[in-house]
């Protein structure tokens, strides 16, 4: 970045405001060599740039970092429908996904973590996924995984699999510092940690939204209709989420959760009891 680099201090942080305020933050995609500079210096996570930010530009910046990291989870799951031999309903969930989260992009707060069986490494030779770690082999199907802050939260997405669940988990510091930076994370180990876990059965999205409501995350600013989502369902307000299912697709949710929810504690047991013969 040019114009700062040569800056000194205070003029640097007003060229930085006056930056982080007018340019749109729809427009973040375009300017990915400047946003991972301003990241260094001027995010949440560095010691000395983010108190010299306006209110304004904090909130952009936020916006800029979770627009980019999104691109990620994006981009991956779209290489992975490109190049992996895949069922219909695993398409189904992982388009499902990217869809749903699509609507949450500029609150991820921080790089995205991607861990990749070694299958997928292979498939996906030749793609650039440099910041993808390898999950460890537990015996487990094989399921990419997808790692992302949303501030007061920590979710994984389990992208396939008997599970293909989401999880979420409350902040902290530890399970942060476990989730992104622990280097023998395998499926099990990350099931072990517990969490609110979600299923991707008939109605999913609405639970979810249910939840981030709950702990007041809220859509995009500007959504109105939650993108992926049928005309008749997918009215939004931020705070009160969508409209509750009808009965009768409660009635179909219901006969969707018969199949996942013994699968889900099966694979559950399965996790603790190779946790617990884990050394301490």
């Amino acid at each position: 970045m040019p114009t700062t680099q040569n800056a000194q201090p205070d003029s640097q942080s007003t060229v930085v405001n006056q930056l982080l305020t007018h340019i749109a933050v729809d427009r973040a995609e375009q300017y990915l060599r400047i946003i991972q500079w301003l990241r260094d210096r001027y995010s949440w996570q560095t010691s000395n740039g983010w108190h010299k930010l306006t209110d304004l530009a904090k909130r952009n910046l936020r916006q800029w970092i979770g627009g980019i990291s999104y691109g990620d989870f994006r981009r991956l799951a779209d290489k992975l429908l490109q190049n992996l031999l895949l069922q219909p309903h695993e398409e189904n969930q992982l388009r499902s996904r990217r869809t749903f989260w699509s609507n949450y992009s500029r609150r991820f707060q921080s790089d995205l973590r991607i861990l990749l069986p070694y299958s997928s490494v292979a498939a996906l030779a030749g793609e650039s996924f440099p910041e993808a770690d390898i999950l460890l082999e537990d015996n487990s199907d094989p399921t990419e995984i997808c790692i992302f802050n949303l501030g007061k939260l920590l979710v994984v997405e389990f992208f396939r699999g008997d599970g293909s669940e989401t999880r979420i988990f409350p902040y902290s510091t530890n399970l942060e510092n476990f989730l992104f930076s622990n280097s023998r994370l395998s499926v099990k180990r990350i099931r072990c940690q517990g969490g609110e876990v979600f299923d991707h059965a008939f109605g999913w999205q609405g639970i979810c939204i249910q939840y981030l409501e709950s702990h007041n995350i809220s859509a995009n600013p500007g959504i109105t209709e939650f993108y992926g989502l049928p005309g008749r369902c997918n009215s939004y307000r931020p705070g009160q989420g969508i409209s509750s299912l009808s009965s009768e697709d409660q009635a179909t949710r219901e006969r969707s959760l018969r199949n996942w929810k013994p699968k889900m504690a099966r694979l559950q047991e399965e996790a603790q009891r190779f946790c617990d013969r884990l050394e301490p």
